[in-house]
C-alpha cells in the first residue's frame, strides 16, 4: 500500500533573511488551500507586493515561473524574484511525497 504526504515547501529571501518552512498535510485538497493562502499572502504582505500594480506583475522589475494555472498539474511551483537585486525570491512548492 502506497502512502502519500503533500508537502509544501516554501523558501524565501531578502537583503537581510532567509527562512525556508515546509507544512505537511495528509489530503491534497487542504494543501492545495494553503499552498494558494501561501501565495496571496506573499503577494499582500511581503516585498512581492511591490511587484504587482492593480495585480499585474512588472515584468520588467519582477520574474516570475509558475504552473499554478495548469490544471493538469499534479505538483504546482511559483517562483518569483527581482530582476534588481538577486536576494529578493521566493519559492513555493506544493509535492506529493511517498511514506514508506
Amino acid at each position: 500500500m502506497e502512502n502519500k504526504v503533500y508537502m509544501i515547501q516554501m523558501d524565501y529571501t531578502t537583503p537581510d533573511y532567509d527562512e525556508v518552512e515546509t507544512y505537511l498535510y495528509k489530503n491534497k485538497e487542504d494543501a492545495k488551500k494553503e499552498y494558494f493562502r501561501l501565495i496571496e499572502n506573499e503577494i499582500k504582505t511581503s516585498w512581492v507586493k511591490d511587484a504587482y500594480t492593480n495585480d499585474e506583475l512588472d515584468e520588467e522589475q519582477y520574474d516570475l515561473d509558475t504552473n499554478i494555472d495548469d490544471e493538469t498539474a499534479e505538483e504546482y511551483f511559483w517562483t518569483i524574484g527581482a530582476n534588481y537585486d538577486w536576494y529578493y525570491k521566493t519559492s513555493i512548492e506544493l509535492r506529493i511525497m511517498e511514506i514508506k
